[in-house]
């Protein structure tokens, strides 16, 4: 069977002219300008890790539990080493790629355990594990401490590079790092199955923010909750160990944006990619405050007599950095409406300064409730910062504030007919949504503007 948590492909590492890289349970070495093979190493178990080199040795981990060193020059064995099983799941398999901190050979496996390994002979310094949690966050390393995340260990750990003891545990809302960690400074970058991207102050531990991807926000699934943790309406229906429940499982947590890249720093910008199908650039070095209020002191309610209702809102930046709005509709039922047009979904927001956000819901396609939640999520595009939500609520009015649809309005259009362009000016008597539709000399429609 295919495993629904088998994330990884072995990436290329290259050295001066040289490539290495494993494809199905063999390691290569090839020339990179001619793609000549130089030597094969053949571990008779897949290969999902990325080889990591030191000096003349190349170290990778296979799906049989196996670390083992090699020759980088010629793909000779200098020595291999073994992990064990999981207790709870009965898998083995390294998944994490292998990290050098100096004289010693780093990385997680399935049997839940971290290994340190003396990088010329094989033995074993120590091994930590996390409570039975899978380890397959390639470790970072930076200053004598090891930084790593874990599959269900609650967050980023930092490891004494010498004993292995975990110094501090970075969790607020962290769910399954897959991902491995980025060291930029004194900051820890890592990303999360849950969608988010967090921050983390190596000193301390403390997390300094996080970044929500739009597959966690838009997640038409709702399957991550406000604080990070899984919703049980999502996933306790398809918790099990059946194959079947595996795979859906897993495919509904993705759903959410989940990050199981490792974030890249280059030219004081994070790069990092997402299953949203998106790859994303932020910038990390302008730490700012955050805040947006939301105002219902002007809402505009009404329907139209196509049954549809319109009711807008401000939203004001009181921080000192620009926000970036996210919207989201859900019902009573905290299902996500989907009979929308919001204008505009996405936005920013200058400090100090206030936008209008209207919100146009069919009523006909949502009969079974008439009260919604309009949620605000902002982050910021100056930085990675902590993603807030406010919830504004509204309920469909009364009939009384029907538009009737005789009523008043003057529209002019110029030139008429025309080849090339043309003015549209309208006036309504009532703050509405308007749509614009235009059709060809045959009556067929060329285009719609809201």
């Amino acid at each position: 069977m295919n495993d629904p948590w088998d994330f990884y492909t072995s990436s290329p590492v290259v050295v001066d002219t040289l490539v290495y890289f494993g494809s199905g349970g063999t390691m290569y070495a090839i020339n990179g300008k001619t793609g000549t093979e130089i030597w094969n190493y053949s571990t008779n178990d897949v290969i999902h890790t990325s080889p990591a080199l030191n000096a003349n040795s190349i170290f990778l981990g296979g799906w049989s539990g196996k670390l083992y060193a090699l020759n980088a020059l010629n793909g000779t064995e200098r020595w291999i080493y073994s992990t064990g099983t999981d207790v709870t799941h009965l898998m083995q398999g390294i998944q994490a790629s292998p990290t050098i901190a100096d004289n010693l050979v780093v990385f997680g496996s399935r049997d839940a355990q971290v290994y340190a390994l003396d990088i010329s002979t094989g033995n074993k310094i120590w091994s930590t594990g996390f409570g039975g949690s899978w380890m397959p966050s390639t470790p970072a390393y930076s200053n004598g401490v090891i930084y790593c995340g874990s599959s269900e260990g609650g967050g980023l750990k930092a490891l004494n590079k010498t004993t292995g003891s975990v110094l501090f545990t970075a969790s607020e809302g962290f769910y399954c790092t897959f991902s491995s960690p980025a060291i930029a400074g004194e900051t820890a970058f890592i990303g999360c199955l849950n969608g988010s991207l967090f921050a983390v102050d190596i000193r301390s531990g403390t997390i300094k923010c996080r970044f929500d991807t739009d597959g966690r926000i838009l997640d038409p699934l709702n399957a991550i909750l406000d604080n990070g943790t899984l919703n049980p309406d999502v996933f306790n229906p398809v918790s099990g160990y059946p194959y079947t429940q595996a795979v859906e499982y897993t495919r509904r947590l993705l759903t959410a944006g989940s990050i199981a890249s490792t974030p890249v720093m280059a030219n004081n910008t994070l790069y990092f990619g997402s299953s949203d199908s998106s790859l994303y650039a932020v910038y990390p070095n302008e730490w700012c405050t955050k805040e947006f209020e939301v105002s219902t002191e002007s809402i505009e309610l009404g329907i139209t007599s196509q049954q549809i209702t319109d009711t807008a809102f401000y939203v004001h930046n009181t921080g000192n950095c620009t926000d970036s709005i996210m919207i989201r509709v859900t019902n009573a039922n905290a299902a996500t409406v989907n009979a929308l047009t919001i204008q505009p979904n996405r936005f920013e927001v200058m400090p100090g300064e206030s936008i209008k956000v209207k919100i146009r819901l069919n009523t006909s396609a949502v009969t079974t409730c008439n009260s919604y939640s309009a949620t605000l999520v902002s982050q910021s595009v100056s930085t990675v910062t902590q993603s807030k939500s406010t919830v504004f609520n509204y309920t469909t009015p009364s009939a009384t504030g029907i538009l009737q649809s005789n009523a008043k309005q003057t529209v002019d259009i110029y030139p008429n007919p025309f080849s090339k362009s043309l003015n549209i000016t309208y006036s309504v008597e009532q703050d509405c949504f308007v749509d614009i539709r235009m059709y060809d000399a045959l009556g067929q429609l060329v285009n719609i503007v809201t």
